[in-house]
């Protein structure tokens, strides 16, 4: 018979392969941990990069909107000399009819100047409601146009 009993020899064995099995177990996990790490970086720089293309539309979105403001701006101001320049001219224009009541012959002076009062009152009131429609349908057509050319594409 042999020196050493044979429940010592499989023991022996037995912690040879567990020895083998803890060695595999190391390496793996050594392993998955690597592998971890570069799916972190790779999951990062992903994330990196997303971040900075939401920030460079954020920017773009943001241009468009101030050049849309700014052309608003302009598109108001224009509407606004437009008005002025109109009201204006009614002013002018009634002006001038008051003007003309006042040479009319004298034989029929109460009469044209009736007359007179009667068109400048009505081309007043008529000049300022064609003012004030102007100016709201402008208004309109500003909004319509610069939502369109502020609607991100």
């Amino acid at each position: 018979m042999s020196l050493i009993p044979w429940w010592m020899k499989l023991l022996a064995v037995l912690a040879v392969l567990g020895a083998c099995g803890w060695a595999v177990h190391v390496y793996d996990e050594g392993i998955r941990k690597e592998q971890k790490t570069l799916d972190d970086a790779r999951y990062n720089q992903a994330l990196i990069n997303a971040q900075d293309d939401a920030r460079a539309q954020t920017v773009s979105w943001m241009k468009t909107i101030k050049e849309t403001q700014d052309a608003t701006v302009k598109s108001l101001a224009d509407k606004d000399a437009a008005v002025t320049t109109a009201n204006a001219l009614a002013r002018s224009l009634r002006n001038q009819l008051v003007a003309s009541g006042s040479g009319l012959s004298n034989t029929t002076l109460t009469a044209c100047r009736a007359r007179a009062s009667t068109l400048y009152t009505v081309f007043g009131e008529c000049a300022e409601r064609r003012l004030e429609v102007a100016a709201n349908a402008e208004g309109q057509r500003i909004d319509a146009v610069e939502c369109r050319a502020g609607w991100p594409k």
